[in-house]
């Protein structure tokens, strides 16, 4: 799954090459990070038949976080930036799809015995909150500091 991951940002970087994606790909990196000073920190084991020689934690599961707070991401991007008034159906279906989909990624950490259902409920809930507090961020800080910036960058223009 990282893999898969990293190699879709890599290609939607290319592709898009914009800052959203940059901030977009910035968040997927601090949620990782986030997530593995969790594990740390809580330093709960991983299911006991789990046993594929490696010895790091599972709580929360990482990989649920990532596939959450891009599923969040994508999402709401499709629904505020691309949807251009109600009703917006097909935006409605994709985002459920994606939701879907990376809920069924995340679920399925369970099921091949990497982690407990408690440990992917601990990253969905960190990719989902973070992926809203990014995408939140995104829209209320860093445009005040746009704004705030383009006005002072056009007073000091007028001037010359």
């Amino acid at each position: 799954t990282r893999e898969w991951i990293a190699m879709l940002t890599f290609i939607a970087l290319i592709y898009f090459h914009n800052a959203t994606m940059v901030h977009l790909t910035l968040g997927a990196v601090l949620c990782s990070i986030l997530s593995k000073i969790l594990k740390l920190i809580i330093r709960q084991k991983r299911p006991s038949r789990y046993n594929h020689g490696k010895t790091s934690y599972g709580m929360p599961s990482s990989h649920s976080s990532a596939v959450m707070y891009f599923s969040t991401v994508l999402s709401r991007m499709l629904l505020t930036e691309f949807c251009n008034g109600p009703p917006c159906l097909e935006y409605v279906l994709l985002a459920n799809l994606i939701s879907l989909l990376a809920l069924g990624a995340a679920l399925s950490r369970v099921v091949i015995g990497y982690h407990t259902l408690s440990q992917v409920a601990a990253g969905i809930l960190l990719g989902v909150l973070f992926g809203t507090g990014w995408w939140t961020y995104r829209f209320t800080v860093l445009q005040y500091l746009g704004d705030v910036i383009g006005v002072a960058s056009n007073q000091v223009f007028a001037y010359m």
